[in-house]
Order: C-alpha cells, then sequence, then structure tokens
C-alpha cells in the first residue's frame, strides 16, 4: 500500500477508516459544466451472462463537473434483488452474503432502470465489461450509452497503486468497507473517484470522464501461432473464447508500438500479417463481443 504510506503522517504506519457511504460532494458553481453518470454494480450467480443471471444490482446517480472532476449533487440511489430462478450457488453466498432465501420472489424494476439510464450520459463500474456484458441484452438504451470503466480507465499503476481491485484501491486511499453488495460496492468507487490525482491534481473522475470519451483500438491477434500465448499474455492480451481470439483493447499510441511488436514477436515479419486493428468509438467500448460484422467500418492500417 505504497500510496497510503505515502500520505500517512509518520511515514510508517497506515490508519485506515470504516467508509459508511457517505460521499463529500462540492459546490456547484455557476459556470460548471455537468454531467449526470450513473455508477452500476451487479451482483451475479456467476462470469458468463450467456448462461448466469443477476441477482442483486445497485445503481448510483450523481452530477459532476467535467472540468475538473468534482461531485456537486447526489442525485438518487437505488438497489434491489432479482431471483435467479434457481438456487444462488454457494460459492457465490460464500462470496457475497446473498442467500437463495433473500432473493426468493425478488425482481428488479427495470423499467426504472432504463430510466435512470436514459437520464445518464454516462454510466460507470468497475470492470465495465463485466456489467455491460450482463446489461445490454436486457436493456436496449445500455447499447446506447458511453460506458465508463474506473478499473481500466483510470492509470491506476501510474498513480502508485499496485493493484487494480476495488477493496485493494480503498485501502490504497486509506478508506475500508465490506465488499461484494451491489450499492456498498458502487458508493466505494465513488468516494474513491472523489481522491485527488497525484498526476493531475484533479479527482480520478476527471480522468474517468476523459478517457470515456475517447475512442479505443481494439487489437486481434488473428492466427497466433500457439506457442506466441505466453508472450500475449505478458502484453496483457486476453483470449477470446467466443471469438477464438487473442486481443487487446488500448488507446492509438500503444497500439502503434504494438503493431512493431506483433510484426517482430508474434509473426516473424510476415508482411501481410493477419493482425487486425480496429477504432472502437466510445459508445461501443466494454461490450462484450464485437463482431466483425459490427468492426467492419472501422478497421484501419496504422
Amino acid at each position: 500500500m505504497l500510496k497510503a504510506l505515502k500520505h500517512s503522517k509518520d511515514g510508517e504506519t497506515i490508519l485506515l477508516k470504516r467508509f459508511h457511504g457517505d460521499i463529500p460532494t462540492h459546490p456547484r458553481n455557476e459556470n460548471a459544466e455537468l454531467v449526470r453518470a450513473s455508477y452500476v454494480d451487479l451482483e451475479t450467480t456467476g462470469l458468463d451472462p450467456a448462461i448466469h443471471k443477476i441477482i442483486e444490482i445497485g445503481i448510483l446517480t450523481f452530477e459532476f463537473d467535467s472540468r475538473n472532476g468534482q461531485i456537486v449533487e447526489i442525485i438518487s440511489e437505488y438497489e434491489s434483488f432479482q431471483d435467479p430462478g434457481g438456487p444462488v450457488p454457494p460459492e457465490i453466498t460464500k462470496l457475497t452474503g446473498i442467500s437463495t432465501e433473500m432473493v426468493q420472489g425478488e425482481k428488479i424494476a427495470w423499467e426504472k432502470v432504463y430510466r435512470i439510464f436514459e437520464d445518464s450520459s454516462l454510466i460507470l463500474a468497475h470492470n465495465a465489461i463485466f456489467d455491460r456484458g450482463f446489461l445490454d441484452p436486457i436493456l436496449e438504451v445500455s447499447k446506447e450509452k458511453i460506458w465508463g470503466c474506473s478499473m481500466s480507465q483510470v492509470p491506476w499503476r501510474r498513480e502508485g497503486c499496485s493493484c487494480a481491485s476495488l477493496p485493494h484501491l480503498c485501502m490504497e486511499h486509506g478508506f475500508f468497507y465490506t465488499p461484494h453488495r451491489a450499492l456498498t460496492d458502487v458508493k466505494a468507487a465513488v468516494n474513491l473517484l472523489g481522491f485527488e490525482s497525484d498526476l493531475n491534481g484533479h479527482p480520478y473522475l476527471e480522468t474517468l470522464n476523459r478517457n470515456a470519451q475517447e475512442p479505443e483500438v481494439l487489437i486481434r491477434a488473428f492466427k497466433a501461432p500457439f506457442e506466441t500465448k505466453d508472450l500475449l499474455k505478458e502484453r496483457r492480451f486476453r483470449w477470446n473464447v467466443g471469438m477464438k481470439v487473442w486481443e487487446k483493447r488500448t488507446d492509438l499510441e500503444e497500439a502503434s508500438e504494438l503493431k512493431t511488436w506483433m510484426i517482430e514477436s508474434i509473426y516473424a515479419g510476415k508482411d501481410p500479417n493477419p493482425a487486425k486493428f480496429f477504432e472502437v468509438p466510445p459508445e461501443d467500448r466494454f461490450k462484450k463481443n464485437l463482431s466483425l460484422d459490427e468492426l467492419a467500418q472501422t478497421a484501419f492500417q496504422l
């Protein structure tokens, strides 16, 4: 916890405070450029939206000044259980504390969630590809929104943090909470985003919002030789099971550097090589599986 230690009074000990859910806000400036955002978290019976079910949702809606990332008002909060239509797996109960009895007969008010998303300019989550993967098939409005990811769109390592898991980041910043309940996770994450960055002096939320508005580059390493899989893993490529391809999402600068590396290290100088680079617009970021048809118009060469 180097970041927390850096801000400790004696440089030797760290004091962690329990977070009770109260998120600080700033006075509303008449020149503020306000953005309404909704931060969402899901608890589910597993990781695959195709076979697993949502069992809890938590949403916090707030407004912030896009010029500096300061939160000016908490608008509303919503949480609900959802009956998955079967027993909650024991390992999920152990992780979250949510039992089959707790969710039995419960139902998320999806029309309410729809209105919340519709009224929000930005949807946020920690590991947004997970939450969006479950919500896009249920809510058409989710597919149209710009999503931001507090796990990947804040440069936590450059900020001095050693891990991007939400509970760990919170402890790095001097507070702790009981994780793996939807609204509790949401409030902890929004509280974390209010801390000031060591890199620019603004709340992390300013960086997250800025990065969420930018397109990204999706790299797919088609026909990568099997023996290069460890090299790809080292550069944080992930295996897309559905597409059966190694892929990575990044910015244009890193994509350019990776192209040279892939030619030399993955395809051994083969020209042209089968790797593809796609520009993904902000509203399509963190979609679970972007099809080749969807990306056909955005393929480009670096």
